[in-house]
């Protein structure tokens, strides 16, 4: 589904995480923030992660969607720890 993801190790909160980057990369603000929005639901409990998260919300509302893409790839792997699947 998303390409270089291992699919069947893929957390709902990495696949949006994936889902909201590539999104950025092709400069859809709009569907970064609909995945960045499932992501915030799932991963509400944790405070670094929210504040990562509202730190990638600042970078699309000032329209930086080069930064923001690189932010949501560190944001894959920190949901991958957060969600119990660290290696």
């Amino acid at each position: 589904m998303v390409a270089g993801t291992q699919v069947n190790d893929l957390t709902p909160s990495e696949m949006h995480a994936s889902l909201a980057r590539s999104s950025a990369l092709v400069g859809d603000a709009e569907g970064t923030m609909h995945h960045l929005d499932h992501i915030s639901q799932a991963l509400s409990g944790n405070p670094a992660l929210a504040a990562q998260m509202a730190e990638i919300r600042e970078l699309l509302e000032s329209e930086d969607l080069g930064d923001a893409a690189h932010e949501l790839k560190d944001l894959v792997g920190d949901a991958h720890e957060h969600e119990g699947h660290g290696h």
